[in-house]
């Protein structure tokens, strides 16, 4: 793959995520995490709990090259192509804080290149837990990343997300348990509040 058609894939994600950004309700989560060290940030947990979106917020106020490989057109790009994604993001960005590498694990081989420029920048890496947590990587990176889980909404953060104020009334307090009906009926996937919820969570579910 050449380095000309990953700029351009780089280029066409920052749009999109641009658009999404925009588009959609983004709460901050509540895990109390920072990056701060170089060193490699493994996020993991289940499928739309909201990673990709955590990985950003961790990178906030700082100069991010950000590659999702769940992209088709990345598909089938080897371990020694992925310095060529530093390249591509050198000819964006003047200046590179951190890297994040979404869905990474659909690269075979991934280990190398991470724990090679983990040294020089911190790495965000998202993707499931399965996938991540292999063998190869407890082989290269062992003592060499921080691991944060990401579960779905808690009861407060989705009391956010919906802009429900506590308040100690009668009132207020029926509206409350009202909602924790439909938290415990829904749960706190961030995307059940865009579609059928029960659909959806089939759906998710068998996936």
């Amino acid at each position: 793959m050449e380095v000309e058609e990953i700029r351009r894939i780089i280029l066409d994600q920052e749009a999109l995520l641009k658009d999404k950004l925009e588009r959609e309700k983004i709460i901050e989560r509540e895990y109390k995490y920072s990056i701060s060290h170089n060193t490699a940030y493994l996020i993991t947990g289940p499928r739309r709990a909201g990673k990709s979106i955590f990985a950003i917020q961790l990178a906030r106020g700082k100069e991010y090259l950000r590659v999702d490989f769940d992209d088709e057109r990345l598909y089938g790009i080897k371990a020694n192509e992925l310095n060529k994604i530093l390249e591509a993001g050198y000819q964006i960005k003047k200046k590179i804080d951190v890297i994040i590498l979404d869905e990474i694990q659909n690269v075979e081989g991934w280990e190398l290149f991470v724990s090679r420029i983990r040294e020089n920048y911190p790495v965000i890496v998202t993707g499931s837990n399965a996938r991540l947590m292999s063998e190869e990587m407890a082989t290269y990176l062992t003592g060499r990343h921080l691991d944060f889980q990401v579960f779905p909404f808690s009861f407060r953060e989705y009391l956010k997300y919906k802009d429900v104020k506590i308040e100690e009334t009668t009132r207020g307090i029926a509206k409350l348990k009202d909602e924790l009906r439909n938290y415990l009926q829904q749960g706190g996937f961030p995307e059940t509040f865009k579609f059928n919820v029960r659909e959806y969570l089939t759906n998710l579910y068998s996936d």
